[in-house]
């Protein structure tokens, strides 16, 4: 583990340095996992992706750039595979490794013979140092699509693993909304929904509720993403401004 933590700390440096080489490393960087990620697996694909959040300070809390880098492969048209590394920047200027984490996506329904897209994803997170406890899930991720209008809709559970874990399953939900633009980029609003742990869900306001817009959209062989998420309650970050980008072969 040390031997892949060195690693993956020199590839996140290599990625932090590119990130400012585009622009990007100071306004953008990512939280892995707050995605309103969609259900479908499309056979033959291979692609990289590196997604950046900024969070900025609040409080007693410095200010956070996160950097994400994974890669993913289609088995067949049912089944993907993924493994992730998620870093952030620290106030010493080092990159410091936050989690390794693998995924595996079935898509047990395909909108070509059933009405929608579904799938579920099972996760396997290994964190590093004092970042909390390791975790394994099962999402449920669902999209269906009207002409130019695209619905999501995904249900996400947790437990954790290891000496740091905590009782209770995570439970979370996430939803977008999309418009495709005529030869543009596709519009929407998504909402992303942190309840907390069955044994202590707490008030609106205790948990983590945000919403905001993003425009997802290709340049070239790239696609984009880019959003900003904004907090309408007490437990949720103000507001979070986040970037992505994937290049498939």
């Amino acid at each position: 583990m040390a031997r892949l933590t060195r690693t993956i700390r020199h590839l996140g440096a290599r990625i932090a340095c590119a990130a400012g080489a585009l622009g990007l490393a100071g306004w953008a960087s990512p939280t892995g996992e707050a995605q309103v990620f969609s259900p479908v697996v499309r056979e033959g694909d291979r692609s990289v992706q590196y997604r950046a959040t900024y969070l900025p300070g609040e409080g007693d809390r410095p200010d956070q750039q996160r950097h994400r880098l994974h890669y993913q492969q289609a088995i067949d048209s049912k089944w993907r595979w993924r493994i992730i590394a998620q870093g952030s920047d620290v106030e010493s200027g080092d990159f410091e490794l936050n989690f390794v984490q693998g995924e595996l996506v079935w898509q047990f329904m395909d909108s070509k013979t059933a009405p929608w897209d579904s799938a579920f994803r099972f996760d396997a997170r290994a964190v590093e140092g004092d970042d909390g406890a390791s975790r394994v899930g099962v999402n449920w991720t669902n999209q269906k699509d009207w002409g130019p209008w695209r619905m999501r809709a995904l249900t996400l559970t947790s437990v954790d693993v290891g000496d740091q874990r905590r009782d209770g399953l995570l439970l979370q939900t996430r939803f977008g909304g999309y418009y495709k633009l005529e030869n543009g980029p596709r519009l929407a609003l998504e909402v992303l929904n942190v309840y907390g742990r069955t044994q202590s869900l707490g008030s609106f306001n205790d948990q983590s509720h945000q919403i905001g817009p993003a425009i997802y959209g290709t340049i070239g062989e790239m696609s984009y993403r880019t959003g900003v998420l904004v907090g309408v309650s007490d437990g949720a970050r103000n507001y979070d401004i986040r970037f992505r980008l994937t290049r498939g072969f």
